[in-house]
């Protein structure tokens, strides 16, 4: 890992959100509506919309979605994943920022699906796997600091 990859990491700090999140699968052909309802229903909290080809994907606390799925009878939807923010920002131009994380949290067997905003990283898990996810990736941090101060032969 170069420096500035290391020095990122050092200084990356993890948090979780309080709130319990669905993955919910929408037909590609959702109308705007779904955006205002999200507004209402999310309020400043985190949600992501991806639209891909036929499918839209939406990323939402599960208590909003308790809120919208009425109006989606045909959504196809994935319960229990937690998500976890690396409080770091990260410039569009630095490659390589994700790897060590994503290694580790392979190397432990964990799923996860990447969630990336203009300059911040979160990465979803399944609830089961958050204790395992936090380990492998509060490990990758911990060898990054060791490494800035030095430390790495002990």
């Amino acid at each position: 890992m170069n420096e500035s990859v290391r020095a990122l990491l050092a200084t990356t700090c993890l948090r979780v959100a309080a709130d319990s999140f669905v993955l919910v699968r929408l037909p590609a052909a959702v109308d705007v509506t779904l955006l205002g309802q999200l507004d209402q229903a999310v309020a400043n909290g985190f949600f992501s919309l991806t639209r891909a080809g036929d499918e839209t994907s939406l990323f939402v606390p599960e208590a909003a979605w308790a809120r919208l799925a009425s109006s989606w009878p045909a959504a196809k939807v994935e319960r229990g994943w937690r998500l976890i923010t690396l409080q770091q920002t990260v410039a569009l131009d630095v490659a390589g920022y994700l790897a060590p994380l994503a290694q580790a949290l392979a190397a432990s067997r964990v799923p996860v699906l990447v969630i990336s905003a203009f300059s911040t990283d979160h990465l979803a898990v399944q609830e089961q796997d958050l204790p395992a996810a936090l380990d492998a990736l509060q490990q990758v941090i911990e060898v990054a600091r060791k490494e800035q101060l030095g430390l790495s032969a002990i």
